[in-house]
């Protein structure tokens, strides 16, 4: 199925329309009540306004996380729209008592290490839903089908500079414009550290060379990991093969960056979605990946979809009119964080952390150097690095389940 030229925004916007409230419908079927996650973002926000119009007045439980750190807590953007919507909200405050609580718990029922901690709020938030429904509706699939990521609209901005540059702006159906963009370039106020990472080997570098990077976890572990034991040049030829898939369009870079994420990190999140939920026996539903929707999304341009570098603009345009201003025009979403960071500044996160690496056990390791510096890591970590939950992630899981192997293995 290839790319639609043919069709306007307008039938594409009545396509994403029926098909997501077609599918809406089937996954509110069940025997006992549906409730929701509501982050406060665009598409939870779309599937619960979505799900609470098909119940044709009955009430609707959804469920959300905050966090005591400000910058963290979304938590008022769930509550625009449950308001809006006449939703019963529960919230589930989480603080750092709550991680050092839970991490291990989250980590087997995870089975394996992961790269982000949104498995952590996750787990707690399901915890809460468990307690009043049996079943919720997800909004996963939106970041990767429509474009929600900072990094679509980083690729976006350098293909309309190399456009004005060379003179190819109006070259191919992808047409790009710098003028369109500047009124976006404000979302990336608080990403500069992925803008250096992304430009760090010159503007003129391959970009799938330059993609890779920037979703590569492991760049910035160069001086703890033992990369010997690692095939990397393997794992960039497999990056290759998926992100230059045959069916894409070459010269959008937006097209080959979504279908790469929708091949493999969606999987990985759907992962947490599911084992998260199961932990406390409740089912999560995605209709946003229902396959009729995936598939019509699917043919729709990359200039109708990220309409001059705004970030899910297709989706926010077809189903403005049913959201909170506050929720539609917010620019600051950042999908499930955890304040890692600011909690390592406590002494009892900061002592769990170290007493987790610095052990022997921990250090003997195969993968770690041996002269990797805890203190340092605890002293370095960046707002946007993701060492400290890395590193903690696989010990922790080594310890979870090599540590434990004979309690695994039949006698």
């Amino acid at each position: 199925m290839g790319i639609d030229w043919v069709h306007s925004k307008k039938y594409f916007q009545e396509g994403i329309r029926s098909l997501l409230d077609n599918s809406i419908k089937v996954h509110l079927r069940s025997d006992v009540p549906v409730g929701a996650y509501l982050s406060g973002g665009i598409d939870s926000s779309i599937v619960v306004t979505l799900g609470k119009k098909n119940l044709n007045g009955l009430t609707m439980k959804a469920f959300t996380g905050k966090f005591e750190v400000e910058k963290y807590n979304e938590v008022k953007y769930a509550r625009e729209v449950a308001s809006k919507n006449k939703l019963l909200l529960y919230e589930k405050n989480i603080n750092v008592d709550d991680f050092i609580e839970n991490i291990r718990k989250v980590i087997y029922y995870l089975d394996y290490p992961v790269a982000g901690p949104g498995s952590f709020p996750q787990f707690l938030v399901s915890k809460l839903a468990s307690k009043h429904v049996k079943v919720v509706l997800g909004g996963q699939g939106g970041d990767e089908m429509f474009g929600g990521y900072v990094r679509y609209l980083l690729a976006y901005f350098e293909q309309c500079i190399k456009g004005a540059i060379d003179g190819t702006m109006n070259n191919g159906k992808f047409v790009v414009t710098y003028e369109s963009i500047i009124p976006n370039l404000s979302v990336l106020r608080d990403y500069k550290p992925l803008v250096q990472e992304f430009w760090s080997s010159g503007f003129y570098e391959e970009r799938d060379k330059r993609y890779f990077k920037i979703i590569n976890r492991a760049n910035n572990l160069k001086d703890e990991i033992n990369w010997d034991l690692f095939d990397s040049k393997s794992l960039f030829e497999d990056f290759k093969k998926i992100y230059w898939g045959k069916n894409i369009e070459k010269e959008s870079y937006f097209d080959s960056m979504t279908h790469f994420d929708f091949k493999t990190l969606l999987p990985a999140l759907l992962h947490v979605e599911d084992r998260m939920s199961m932990a406390h026996g409740l089912e999560s539903r995605v209709p946003m990946l229902d396959h009729p929707l995936v598939e019509f999304v699917a043919t729709i341009p990359a200039n109708i979809k990220f309409e001059n570098g705004e970030l899910k603009h297709l989706l926010r345009s077809t189903f403005a009119s049913m959201l909170p201003k506050k929720v539609l025009a917010r620019k600051d979403k950042m999908g499930f964080p955890v304040p890692l960071l600011e909690w390592t500044k406590e002494k009892k996160m900061y002592e769990f952390i170290y007493e987790n690496l610095n052990s022997k056990k921990a250090r003997s390791r195969a993968y770690l150097r041996k002269n990797i510096n805890i203190e340092k890591l605890l002293l370095d970590e960046s707002q946007s690095g993701r060492k400290i939950w890395g590193i903690l992630c696989l010990e922790l899981w080594q310890q979870e389940f090599h540590d434990k192997m004979h309690q695994y293995i039949p006698v």
